[in-house]
């Protein structure tokens, strides 16, 4: 197969020749791709955490001590409300925090006390130990459903039978709490009222005997009377008056209650909580509450240490000095209930009193101008508006005592059991979906760290657009992957194998070599790498023999004074004439320049070994050489030493008017990348583009630049072409000579 590139395609008037390559910018930090091909490339590591996480999730399970979960629940209703006159009176409460404090008192000490001593709960073989209930206890939840009145008492344990008795047990506690004290404030109000009813009977008794004589007495002044108009606004203020003086008594027995229960917390705060006036301050026992259950959790564990079980150093002297502070908090918190509502029902006493102090005043000057009506009408006016007051006042009084008698009726029946507390048949923690969930999202999330921290770790190239972004030069051409079975076989690919996609790839090279730059500069091409092993020698005697393939007179030029490879891809005798020869005087370039049986072809091979390459490279003999071999050869082929390792490259790369950076697919280092891009930056070196050598058939991340489609392998007649293997002895000649060299 040849390709005939004429002189005039690659000339400057060429409309096909383009303008040269720019200078790689100085590349900056790019990165190795977005997410989703960095959790692609990872995806067996993310898939192994997540089964990690699965199977750890699944050993917790095992491991972990399963709960039962009981739950009562409870409508508790709030008190019915008094009498709905329009003076403030102490009713029971009805603030929206009831339900609150009702909840608050099952996880009192007191109510506890009594569960924990039920016969049934005592009757639990695995409770008979105080510290196994200890446990239990602590366990407890005792929570009111948002925007109901329903209450759920809720307990865990190890056996299901456990915690469905205890939270039975509180239930019952609380009821029979809540039976036994509900009545203690509606019994002393009914008291006081009823005492305070029978002193006004007997004065309306009275007024009313007095009336009687008086009508007895005039009855011609009590019809002239009657025939008359009395003063409207006496009858009004006569109505307030009865009011106010009714409101006087109910603060006065309201703050005589609260003084007779001061001594006794408990009773006074049931007290207030039933008979609170309107715009008392309302109760809240949440820390109170919290307090009570820490301190019987305390007692609880004190007593179990007295009953003999192991303590550790100071356990129990600590527990007793928490218990004393907590009793400590819980008396300064009853003082401050209880001064706090004595001093807020005495002001409403005094108010109470002072607006019937007002009225009274109002009334008697009202009065004084229906006395001007003189002598027995003034009198029977009198008479008539005591009997009224005195009448309205007791109708407001046995109003007051009915609607209490109603209630206290009522709040016997406000809390109902809507739901028993009964043994769970599945455990409630651990969740399995929860600690599965937990187990699967970890180990899903570690394994995108572990991908995250391998991608940062791998700094190797992988993909086109990634070169492009390092270094700022278009990627020419990727070769896939080859054998490692001798140099020679590799290095003459194209020679042996023309129909294979290696060969294609390099000849795509070739093409984009010719007419992506003008021939001034594509006339000589120095071939580097950032780093060794990456396959530029064997580019450069394929890419030499696709030259010449096109009738090009091709030189190779094996500038790599270090590690030489050309005269091992060629077979030719590593101590005969070379570069280093000429450079030195001891050889001419006829002398050292040898032929290659592809026709068109020449090598110069390195020659002998040197001490100083660096220097001979950046001497006017080496500047020499290539301008005298440009004359004799259409395409010159450098190839050096690694520009990312030692200065030889770009010695070389500054006197070229070409330089071909290759690269090695998914193995060289971007930071090795970069720092050869800036050291070719440095000397000017015009960068044609990078060659990616070992690209994958599989890897698609390159593929665009070598496929061949459905025409790879058959030729002109549409017959299949046969493989040209490397002569027998040239392969054993050289095999064994480069197994264990170091490819350039």
């Amino acid at each position: 197969m040849n390709f005939n590139v004429y002189e005039s395609d690659l000339s400057e008037d060429s409309p096909r020749a383009s303008a040269p390559y720019p200078l790689p910018a100085l590349p900056g930090t790019a990165g190795s791709g977005n997410l989703s091909q960095i959790f692609w490339r990872g995806r067996w590591l993310i898939l192994l955490s997540v089964l990690i996480g699965g199977a750890a999730a699944y050993l917790c399970l095992r491991e972990l001590t399963p709960l039962y979960e009981s739950r009562a629940r409870l409508l508790i209703g709030k008190p019915g409300a008094r009498s709905h006159s329009d003076v403030p009176q102490p009713v029971g409460s009805t603030s929206s925090n009831y339900v609150q404090t009702q909840a608050a008192l099952m996880a009192t000490r007191e109510i506890l006390g009594v569960a924990t001593s039920d016969p049934n709960v005592l009757a639990l073989p695995a409770l008979s130990m105080g510290e196994r209930l200890g446990e239990l206890v602590r366990t407890l939840s005792v929570t009111v459903d948002k925007g109901t009145d329903l209450v759920s008492i809720v307990a865990r344990s190890e056996q299901p039978e456990e915690a469905a008795t205890l939270v039975n047990a509180i239930v019952r506690a609380y009821l029979r709490w809540h039976e036994a004290n509900k009545e203690v404030g509606t019994a002393d109000l009914l008291k006081d009222l009823n005492a305070q009813l029978a002193n006004r009977m007997s004065e309306l008794q009275a007024k009313r005997k007095e009336r009687m004589l008086f009508e007895q007495r005039h009855p011609e002044a009590v019809e002239s009377i009657r025939g008359g108009i009395v003063s409207k606004t006496l009858e009004l203020l006569r109505q307030d008056l009865a009011t106010a003086r009714l409101n006087t008594i109910q603060q006065d027995a309201y703050q005589r209650g609260l003084l007779r229960f001061e001594a006794e917390p408990d009773k006074f705060r049931q007290y207030v909580q039933n008979q609170r006036p309107v715009g008392a301050v309302a109760t809240d026992d949440g820390e109170r509450a919290a307090l009570a259950a820490a301190a019987y959790v305390a007692r609880l564990q004190l007593d179990e240490i007295s009953a003999g079980r192991p303590t550790r150093g100071t356990e129990a002297a600590i527990l007793k000095e928490k218990l004393a502070q907590i009793e400590k908090r819980l008396a300064g918190l009853d003082q401050e209930f209880v001064q706090r509502h004595i001093a807020l029902a005495k002001t409403f006493a005094e108010d109470a009193t002072t607006r019937e102090q007002q009225l009274t005043k109002m009334y008697e000057a009202e009065f004084a101008k229906v006395q001007s009506l003189g002598g027995l009408d003034a009198e029977y006016a009198f008479l008539t508006s005591e009997c009224t007051l005195m009448e309205n006042l007791c109708s407001s009084l046995l109003t007051q005592i009915s609607n209490l008698d109603l209630n206290a009726h009522l709040e016997g029946s406000n809390t109902y059991v809507l739901e028993r507390a009964l043994p769970a048949t599945t455990p409630a923690w651990p969740p399995p979906v929860t600690v599965f969930g937990i187990g699967i999202v970890g180990g899903l999330l570690l394994g995108a760290g572990l991908a995250l921290l391998r991608d940062w770790r791998d700094q190797s190239v992988r993909s086109a657009e990634e070169v492009t972004a390092l270094l700022g030069v278009p990627v020419l051409g990727a070769v896939p992957s080859m054998s490692r079975r001798g140099l020679a076989s590799r290095g003459q690919r194209l020679r042996f194998d023309s129909s294979s996609r290696v060969s294609e790839a390099y000849r795509s090279i070739r093409t984009s070599l010719f007419l992506g730059a003008p021939r001034e500069h594509a006339g000589t091409i120095l071939v580097t790498s950032p780093g060794p092993r990456e396959g530029k020698t064997t580019l450069v005697s394929n890419l030499g023999i696709a030259m010449a393939q096109a009738g090009q007179r091709t030189l190779i030029v094996d500038a790599d004074l270090r590690k030489p490879m050309q005269h091992h891809v060629f077979g030719m005798k590593r101590h005969g004439p070379g570069l280093t020869d000429v450079l030195l005087g001891a050889a001419t370039l006829e002398e050292a320049i040898q032929h290659t049986e592809v026709q068109g072809l020449d090598v110069l091979p390195s020659g002998q070994k040197t001490s100083n390459p660096s220097e001979l490279l950046n001497s006017q003999a080496f500047v020499q050489v290539l301008e005298q071999v440009k004359k004799d050869y259409d395409r010159i082929l450098v190839d050096s030493a690694p520009v990312g390792v030692v200065t030889d490259a770009q010695i070389v790369a500054s006197l070229c008017g070409l330089t071909l950076l290759v690269l090695k697919a998914n193995r060289s280092s971007r930071l090795l990348t970069r720092r050869a891009g800036g050291a070719l930056l440095t000397v000017s070196a015009r960068v044609a583009g990078v060659v990616v050598n070992g690209v994958s058939q599989k890897d698609n991340k390159y593929s665009h630049y070598s496929a061949l489609g459905s025409y790879r392998g058959y030729d002109a007649g549409n017959h299949k072409t046969k493989r040209r293997e490397l002569p027998p002895d040239r392969d054993r000649a050289f095999g064994d000579a480069t197994a264990t060299t170091q490819q350039g």
